[in-house]
């Protein structure tokens, strides 16, 4: 909404604390399918919103 001119950056000089994402799931030698593609599915969600971030 800062390009609609609805919100202000009132500290454009100030960028924000990088923050990490973690993925925490019970301990096994080899992560279920599911987990992997849910890790995955996140991981690119994250990075195609890499402007936001």
């Amino acid at each position: 909404d800062l390009c609609k001119g609805t919100l202000v950056d009132l500290f454009p000089e100030r960028v924000g604390k990088v923050l990490g994402v973690y993925a925490v799931y019970p301990y096994s030698r080899q992560p279920s399918r599911k987990i992997k593609l849910l890790i995955e599915h996140i991981r690119q969600r994250y990075l195609s919103m890499s402007d936001y971030f």
